[in-house]
């Protein structure tokens, strides 16, 4: 069971970077833990394209023999994504953001919740 409140914590943390418009924690089948956006993004269609872009990115980085993919970023003209995989809770922890967030700021701000959220997910 995972404590809500925390989680909630979480969020809020990820969402105090400068220019963040959204958070979310999905387990690896797609399930979401958390979730909190700033404005009109729909989860759903987050969750779908987000299991494409994994797919892809899995696909290329084991042809290319980088190895399993732990952390992405995409930076496009309007909006960036940061994802980070928490491998031994089988969860990603992402990140959306303005073409303005600092991305050196996100991944700081992940890191310091990955202890904690391998604490409180089952």
């Amino acid at each position: 069971m995972v404590e809500q409140s925390e989680i909630n914590s979480i969020l809020d943390e990820l969402l105090s970077i400068s220019e963040s418009e959204g958070a979310l924690i999905l387990s690896s089948d797609g399930s979401i833990i958390g979730s909190k956006l700033k404005n009109d993004f729909i989860k759903s269609k987050l969750v779908k394209y987000f299991s494409e872009l994994m797919a892809t990115v899995i696909s290329i980085t084991s042809k290319v023999n980088f190895g399993e993919p732990e952390q992405i970023f995409v930076q496009g003209t309007e909006r960036k994504i940061f994802v980070h995989e928490v491998k031994e809770k089988n969860v990603y922890v992402i990140l959306l953001g303005t073409s303005d967030m600092n991305t050196g700021f996100a991944s700081i701000a992940i890191e310091k919740i990955i202890p904690t959220l391998k604490r409180i997910v089952q």
